[in-house]
């Protein structure tokens, strides 16, 4: 059996339509249709779907043969029959079978050969009335070095796109990934992964196997800042929070005003705010000390200093704080609030 199954696939806007042609083709093999190539970038999820069709088949309609290959396969298969004069047992191994998947045709570029052969296997599975069915990293009409008789034979099959996924079938692999792996991760983890890793399932599949990794081995709670610096490598790089962001952001957190935050105001919450307003402008942008200094009221570079000090001594310690709102007192520990403020800061 190969490891794709309908069943683990996660459907959303991106992919439905291919999600649903292929369940047909499982349920009823050449009623609607006979050939299919799903096409996409690398990592949405078309071997999958490929794989899951073989498995089903071989559930639903166990009498079927079919036979699953990539496309480097095939062509290595192809150029070792020829150089073997077996080029008759490698045409019944290809063409005497109801279906015939290959995934990564694309691969057959270039290779004239090859590609003329596979248009002959081609015909001879269609002339039976059988099925094929294709992965590519494009539209047929995309590939400019295949030669335009195979082209025009692969266009008239169900030519479907698999997009990349959004963020609820980003977020939902994950939980599921997680609890496969067994591995309780916070959601907080798993948002950030959902909302940063948005290039292609191996990517956040990778960043997740590093997260698991990493809080298995260390033990230590898994902080925002420690899940981004975990990930990095996989995270496109996110346009810094503009300085004014940042104070406008813990200002409205704390429930004061930005006007406050830059007068010589030494009420607790104030202080609070400010200071961390300080330690997340030099944690995110490339101000100075003095420079936050002046930003903030024209206060001196060795207050902004303590300030940030104060607040790295309290998160070093693992400390809450309290301050006051409208609503009454509030406390949280320091570090979850910080986490807080970067999520909403770098979003």
């Amino acid at each position: 059996m190969l490891r794709g199954e309908l069943e683990t696939f996660v459907v959303g806007p991106s992919n439905e339509l291919a999600y649903s042609v292929t369940a047909a083709l499982v349920r009823n093999p050449g009623q609607a249709f006979k050939h299919l190539i799903l096409h996409g970038g690398c990592g949405l999820g078309k071997t999958h779907l490929l794989q899951a069709v073989c498995n089903g088949i071989s559930r639903t309609h166990p009498e079927l043969v079919w036979h699953f290959v990539s496309g480097e396969v095939f062509t290595n298969e192809f150029i070792a029959a020829f150089r073997t004069a077996t080029l008759d047992q490698f045409r019944a191994r290809y063409r005497n079978i109801d279906l015939l998947v290959i995934d990564d045709i694309h691969f057959l570029s270039n290779k004239k050969a090859t590609q003329e052969e596979f248009l002959h296997t081609y015909n001879a599975i269609d002339a039976c009335g059988k099925m094929v069915v294709l992965s590519s990293d494009r539209h047929p009409r995309s590939m400019s070095t295949l030669s335009e008789p195979l082209v025009n034979r692969l266009v008239a099959a169900m030519v479907v796109e698999i997009g990349p996924p959004d963020y609820s079938i980003r977020r939902e692999i994950l939980r599921r990934k997680a609890a496969v792996m067994q591995c309780d991760l916070p959601d907080m983890a798993l948002d950030f992964l959902a909302q940063r890793v948005t290039r292609n399932i191996r990517e956040l599949e990778g960043a997740l196997q590093k997260l698991v990794a990493l809080a298995s081995l260390t033990r230590e709670p898994l902080t925002l800042d420690r899940v981004r610096r975990a990930v990095e490598e996989y995270v496109p790089a996110a346009r810094a929070p503009e300085p004014a962001q940042i104070v406008r952001q813990c200002a409205q957190h704390f429930g004061v005003t930005v006007d406050a935050l830059n007068s010589s105001s030494r009420d607790r919450t104030v202080t609070l705010a400010r200071g961390v307003a300080i330690f997340l402008l030099r944690r995110h942008t490339r101000l100075s000390y003095p420079e936050i200094g002046r930003l903030l009221g024209d206060k001196r570079h060795s207050t902004a200093i303590m300030a940030a000090r104060r607040i790295q001594d309290l998160l070093d310690r693992d400390q809450s704080v309290t301050w006051h709102t409208a609503g009454g007192a509030r406390d949280a520990p320091l570090r979850c609030l910080i986490d807080e403020l970067e999520q909403r800061l770098l979003q």
